[in-house]
């Protein structure tokens, strides 16, 4: 496990819960209370507007991914600004998530797999023979 807690610390929090994305159901929640984790994977479950991955972005944003998806901290990373929630998330962490956000560059790895972003990749690649060594639309 890497993360303990996401929450918005209370200097933090919004005066008015009227503004996007504090409208957001679980978004809402999590000014609240914050959300704890207890085990290394959590499923988030929710109608389509529920804030899964406002939430989520917000999550890579607060661990120094890119919210859009790649690499953490790495040379492809960009200088987009983090959106509402990814600026204001705080997260608890355990002493592995510690690691490797502090540890020595070679310790620092990690990937935010975006599926949308992923399926860009593909779209601009399809048809392109060679690249990971086959055409990506088969």
């Amino acid at each position: 496990m890497l993360v303990r807690r996401a929450y918005i610390p209370e200097r933090l929090r919004p005066v008015s819960r009227d503004v996007w994305p504090y409208t957001v159901p679980c978004v809402a929640e999590l000014a609240d209370d914050g959300l704890g984790f207890t085990s290394p994977v959590t499923f988030l479950v929710g109608e389509n507007g529920s804030g899964k991955s406002t939430l989520i972005e917000a999550l890579a944003e607060a661990f120094k991914f890119d919210g859009r998806g790649g690499r953490n901290l790495g040379p492809y990373a960009t200088n987009r600004p983090k959106s509402t929630l990814g600026s204001v998330l705080h997260l608890d962490l355990t002493s592995k998530g510690a690691a490797v956000l502090r540890g020595h560059r070679s310790k620092r790895r990690g990937f935010f797999l975006r599926a949308e972003t992923a399926l860009g990749l593909f779209e601009r690649k399809s048809g392109t023979l060679g690249y990971r060594g086959d055409d990506t639309a088969r």
